[in-house]
């Protein structure tokens, strides 16, 4: 399926993220088709573990991690636009965060973290409030207990979803500015295994719902089918503006 990294026990094809419901993603990306280099090779998310390990291939360990998720509540998610800084870039674009401190640290060496990428990029994000990120750490947690080897999220990249890049600070206020919404959220009721093949966009692999949660209802946005023929991360939607 994917290449694995024999070194570090991490697939680059292989990503755990929250998806926003099929039609809210349908309005991220209207957004990041303009504005985010990412935009053809993944889908909106908010990214947990990327590289994810590639013990991942694996049903049994799938299995193991979804059991250990059905014992997290689903909750609801609100992302506020305003966070700028610097995102991972080492996969040729996806731009969001969700390594570990360590992993933080040997980006920034790299020059592929910080507020500036070494191309002079700025990010535009939506970031949980804190609240929201109190239930993505427990989410983590789980997933943890399963995968050890999954880092925690870094103080310099946090949890968010990318809406965009720009040259520098200055155009990227512009661009918030200019964006008819302030807030998402939905309910997350399901954690997404992603792979990639072919170097073409990542697609949902595997749905892993939460308590309470079904992951039937709704569809991932990675692979463009409709809600009825698959199933998704996401849940209600109510906007704020």
């Amino acid at each position: 399926m994917a290449a694995a990294s024999a070194a570090s026990g991490l697939d680059r094809q292989l990503a755990l993220v929250l998806l926003p419901p099929r039609h809210l993603c349908n309005e991220v990306d209207a957004i990041r088709r303009d504005h985010d280099k990412a935009y053809a090779t993944w889908p909106p998310h908010v990214r947990l573990a990327w590289p994810a390990p590639a013990r991942l291939n694996s049903e049994s360990v799938r299995q193991d991690l979804a059991t250990a998720l059905e014992a997290v509540d689903a909750f609801d998610l609100s992302l506020s636009v305003g966070g700028r800084g610097g995102g991972d870039v080492g996969d040729g674009g996806e731009g969001d965060g969700g390594a570990g401190k360590a992993r933080g640290r040997a980006m920034r060496k790299r020059g592929e973290g910080g507020g500036k990428q070494k191309d002079g990029r700025t990010y535009v994000k939506a970031i949980p409030t804190h609240d929201a990120l109190s239930n993505i750490e427990e989410v983590m947690r789980a997933i943890r207990s399963v995968l050890p080897e999954v880092e925690d999220d870094p103080a310099d990249t946090p949890y968010h979803m990318t809406l965009g890049q720009c040259g520098n600070r200055a155009s990227a206020a512009e661009f918030e500015q200019g964006l008819q919404r302030e807030e998402w959220v939905w309910s997350v009721t399901s954690v997404a295994l992603l792979s990639q093949k072919n170097k073409g966009k990542f697609a949902t692999l595997e749905v892993l719902p939460l308590a309470e949660g079904g992951g039937d209802e709704a569809r991932s946005a990675a692979d463009g089918s409709s809600a009825a023929e698959s199933r998704g991360t996401g849940g209600s939607f109510r906007a704020k503006f």
